[in-house]
């Protein structure tokens, strides 16, 4: 909802709210789309973290890892898988139960999780399109946390991110693999696991962490999909998957956020990549944001101070006919 945006970036301090924001309809028929749990917009916004959750859908561990992150100028948004689960457990981003309550075993041939991967990542493209219209800031800009599930999400994002709109800022994800059936079938290879894109760009920054103590996913395959995954992108032409993916294990289970030694390498992603304004700079009387130079106002006082940028510069004399 641009007006709710635009109300809370004129405040003068930073606020949350548990308010949800209306967003596109999903592809489900059971249910809409939309942002529950938390909405953090600071004034000004120059950076969207957009936070996907695990199965059952809870957003109150992010919740507390945005207050607790506060990182400035960044408005934090969780948002809620798509898929209904059965007897009120909450959602899901993939197909994961049989009709009799089992788990869905990942085998060659299986495409229910995938299908339904894919419904997902096309509704946080058009997540993405709406809140990069309504606040008007580049995708660059945008960070993605996926936990999980959510996680699955997350990284489809690093190869496939909205169509035309360049690479996002930068990717989270915790605890999560490649899921197998792509693995067993050829991945990022084959177009009928994605939404059609033709991007073929650098790969966003992307820090990927998992437990050394995971008992629903192993370690072992954690390090493996890795090594698939960087591997998947340079087949798809993505460039320094090598130099801007990083792996880091932790002594835990199968949790988020859990150490001081994991919260400090995930601060310290987000220092190195968020867009930040020095505002004490701006309040500068003195201080002239020079981003627009065709602004009149900007350009008479480059003027006054004798900066103004000289249109004839770099025009050469014409040589006189014979």
């Amino acid at each position: 909802n641009a007006n709710n945006a635009n109300n809370a970036n004129n405040a003068n301090n930073s606020k949350t709210t548990n308010n949800a924001m209306s967003l596109p309809e999903s592809q489900s028929r059971d249910r809409k789309g939309s942002v529950s749990g938390l909405i953090q917009l600071p004034n000004p916004i120059e950076n969207v973290l957009l936070l996907l959750p695990g199965l059952g859908g809870d957003v109150s561990a992010f919740v507390k890892l945005a207050k607790t992150m506060n990182i400035p100028q960044t408005a934090c948004i969780a948002l809620s898988p798509l898929l209904p689960l059965p007897l009120g457990m909450g959602s899901a981003w993939l197909e994961s139960f049989e009709a009799n309550g089992e788990v869905i075993v990942p085998k060659k041939g299986e495409r229910r999780r995938v299908a339904s991967k894919l419904k997902s990542v096309r509704y946080v493209h058009r997540v993405l399109a709406v809140l990069r219209g309504s606040l008007g800031i580049p995708l660059n800009r945008f960070f993605v946390l996926g936990f999980s599930q959510g996680a699955h999400i997350a990284t489809d994002l690093v190869r496939c991110p909205p169509s035309g709109l360049g690479r996002l800022g930068g990717i989270v994800c915790q605890s999560s693999t490649l899921l197998e059936e792509e693995v067993l079938e050829g991945g990022f290879e084959d177009a009928k696991f994605l939404p059609k894109t033709d991007y073929q760009g650098e790969a966003a920054p992307m820090l990927i962490t998992h437990g050394t103590r995971d008992q629903r996913v192993t370690i072992g395959s954690a390090r493996a999909s890795v090594s698939v995954l960087k591997r998947l992108l340079k087949r798809a032409k993505i460039r320094n998957s090598d130099t801007n993916i990083q792996f880091k294990e932790y002594y835990k289970g199968h949790t988020g956020v859990s150490s001081r030694s994991e919260a400090k390498d995930l601060l310290q992603f987000f220092s190195e990549h968020v867009r930040l304004r020095n505002l004490a700079m701006e309040r500068d009387p003195d201080f002239i944001d020079v981003t627009n130079q065709n602004d009149p106002n900007i350009v008479q006082r480059l003027k006054e101070l004798g900066l103004a940028p000289n249109p004839n510069k770099h025009k050469t004399e014409q040589k006189p006919s014979d």
